[in-house]
């Protein structure tokens, strides 16, 4: 029974240690999950471009000419 009461009473420890982390560490938990939270919403407003506009992803490269316009300018 000794052994019994000797286990819980260090598993209650190691979870009061386990929540103290997660106490002590709470701001940047929540500041961390908002910044995941507005780059999975920007991800997904991204996609959601590409799909409506899938040829924006494609770039032209400028003729000669247009390049030298724009070398002066």
């Amino acid at each position: 029974m000794r052994v019994v009461l000797e286990e819980a009473q260090a598993a209650f420890g190691d979870a009061r240690d386990a929540t103290a982390v997660v106490s002590e560490n709470r701001q940047v938990i929540e500041q961390t999950l908002a910044r995941l939270s507005r780059a999975a919403a920007a991800l997904e407003g991204f996609s959601t471009q590409i799909k409506e506009q899938p040829y924006s992803l494609i770039r032209v490269l400028p003729t000669d000419a247009e390049y030298r316009a724009n070398q002066r300018a």
